[in-house]
């Protein structure tokens, strides 16, 4: 059984960081367009050409999602409260990509527990695929928690 367990913001350190990887996948896009509701062509257009011809745009968002799932899973983890993102896109995240998403914290705010985070996103060839900073007010209080059966991906 997996337990994931927290950091509060007093656990919480500038130059802290957690990290992911994941590749894009077939997948990955339809369910990211099915659960958003995106349904933009240039998603899935290339999709029914033949494989030695496609060039498939992920949707941009995805990678912003990866920096979520780390604020919510690793740090600070289960009680976090998303409050701000910034993001920039600097080139697309294309079917196949492998993206390493980086979260370091760069600033604490203790009178409000507010944690703020640079995020950055870079492929297997070492482009950066987006740049931003999230800001997110961290729990006080620790906390174990089992995730939902399947939902969880340990990273």
């Amino acid at each position: 059984m997996v337990v994931v367990e927290n950091k509060t913001f007093d656990e919480i350190r500038v130059g802290q960081s957690a990290k992911l990887t994941r590749t894009l996948t077939v997948e990955d896009i339809y369910l990211f367009g099915v659960l958003t509701g995106d349904a933009n062509p240039t998603h899935y257009d290339d999709l029914e050409r033949d494989s030695r011809e496609r060039r498939v745009r992920g949707h941009g968002m995805w990678g912003a999602a990866l920096v979520s799932a780390l604020l919510g899973n690793e740090l600070p983890g289960p009680g976090t409260v998303y409050k701000k993102q910034i993001i920039e896109f600097a080139a697309p995240v294309m079917l196949g990509d492998t993206l390493t998403v980086t979260i370091t914290v760069v600033g604490l705010e203790p009178a409000d527990r507010m944690v703020t985070f640079e995020c950055n996103g870079i492929n297997q060839k070492g482009d950066t695929a987006f740049t931003g900073l999230a800001v997110v007010e961290a729990p006080a209080d620790k906390r174990l928690e089992t995730p939902v059966a399947g939902l969880y991906v340990q990273f």
